[in-house]
């Protein structure tokens, strides 16, 4: 490792509860990552996001680099799930986890969220059965933090479009 060196590699995960994970450099191969040593502005690394990168060798664990001034530059996956938000395109997700608020989400691998008000027109007191299974959302919001995505919003769209060409017939 040269000294003043930037590094290029993309984010293999991040675990946001525990604040750290990894990127792999072609030069150096997996390099830890923690939350401490994000540049000003980027503070939630996602799976997939191409980022620059200074390194050191790590004091803690032996042959093993640490990333710093971790700078994000872009995240394909991420890219298009923004223009499907702003086109009102719909997306596939996987139902990977249920919790009081909602359903936890994986589109194009990156984590989201569905409020239980955005699972569907009719209210259910489970949605267990949505576990596990790909289903057809829209997104509504993507912030900093996280993705908003709504089935009862696409399910709308679906019902509306099909109310229309009934009408034409």
């Amino acid at each position: 490792m040269t000294k003043d060196k930037i590094y290029k590699g993309n984010v293999i995960f991040f675990l946001k509860e525990k604040g750290f994970g990894a990127i792999e450099c072609e030069e150096l191969g997996s390099v830890y990552l923690h939350y401490s040593k994000l540049s000003e502005g980027y503070k939630f690394p996602r799976t997939g996001d191409e980022v620059f990168f200074d390194a050191t060798l790590s004091e803690r664990k032996k042959n093993v680099y640490e990333a710093l001034n971790v700078h994000f530059i872009f995240n394909k996956n991420l890219d298009l799930i923004i223009k499907a938000q702003e086109n009102k395109l719909p997306l596939k997700a996987t139902v990977v986890n249920i919790n009081q608020g909602g359903l936890l989400l994986k589109i194009f691998n990156i984590d989201a969220f569905m409020p239980k008000s955005e699972v569907d027109t009719y209210e259910f007191n489970s949605h267990k059965f949505l576990l596990n299974k790909v289903i057809d959302v829209l997104v509504l919001e993507v912030q900093e933090r996280s993705i908003i995505a709504s089935r009862k919003a696409y399910i709308e769209i679906v019902d509306r479009d099909s109310f229309k060409s009934e009408e034409s017939i």
